[in-house]
């Protein structure tokens, strides 16, 4: 891995680690004093919470990997393991965007089953 990528990846990790901590100084943790959801139906609100993160991390981690892609093609100067190397990136993250897609519907399905 070149130092470029590494570099990538690190800042990366670090936007990923320390953005929803930016993000949780807006949210009034005072029902949350004792840790413990009160009842299986605010379980459930915290749980889509959370996956909802995850999607939301998952659509950055993908829009990440385009750009990548991108890059990669830009530089493979026609090499065919490198195009192939970039089309093997861009394909995964195609396939992160329909994961979150897919995903994005699944608190419904589940909200709408319990009756929430």
């Amino acid at each position: 891995m070149n130092s470029l990528t590494s570099k990538i990846y690190l800042g990366l990790s670090g936007l990923l680690i320390f953005t929803p901590s930016a993000f949780a100084r807006a949210v009034s943790f005072e029902s949350y004093v004792d840790g413990a959801p009160k009842s299986s139906g605010e379980f459930i609100v915290k749980a889509v919470n959370i996956l909802s993160w995850l999607r939301y991390g998952l659509f950055l981690v993908a829009a990440f990997l385009i750009l990548h892609a991108a890059y990669d093609f830009l530089f493979s100067k026609g090499v065919a393991e490198e195009v192939k190397k970039a089309q093997d990136t861009l394909l995964y993250a195609i396939v992160a965007i329909v994961v979150g897609l897919l995903a994005g519907g699944l608190p419904s399905i589940v909200k709408s089953m319990l009756g929430l």
